[in-house]
């Protein structure tokens, strides 16, 4: 796979003292997932993982690096996710209705249903340093 069809958003906030992840539940499945989404047309990478993060979560969040892809098949299409670090700002309204989850890196980790995403975490950590 070779140009990215979708982008996501490891939004990160800090609560009392303690690093927090945000998780969202899959669209098609149980499964905790980072928010992602298509890319649209004429739409940047950074612009697609706001996007996304604020209509799956309800969450703004600004870009503060980059930590990593992703890639799969679901059978109709190949998926290839690139993710960005993202810090909590606020709340915005969100459309879609899914779950969502903040929890400390150990939980996150053991929640998140698939190992690439969980190997996401540490890449995020060290971006954020």
């Amino acid at each position: 796979m070779s140009a990215h069809t979708h982008a996501g958003g490891i939004v990160v906030r800090n609560r009392g003292g303690r690093r927090e992840f945000l998780l969202v539940s899959a669209s098609r499945s149980a499964a905790w997932v980072f928010p992602k989404g298509h890319v649209e047309a004429g739409e940047t990478l950074e612009e697609t993982a706001v996007r996304e993060v604020g209509e799956e979560a309800g969450v703004e969040a600004d870009i503060v690096g980059s930590a990593g892809t992703t890639e799969y098949s679901t059978g109709r299409e190949d998926v290839s996710v690139v993710y960005f670090v993202m810090r909590y700002r606020g709340e915005v309204p969100v459309n879609e209705g899914r779950k969502r989850l903040w929890c400390g890196r150990d939980e996150a980790r053991a929640r998140l249903s698939y190992e690439n995403l969980r190997q996401l975490i540490d890449l995020a950590e060290a971006a954020l340093g």
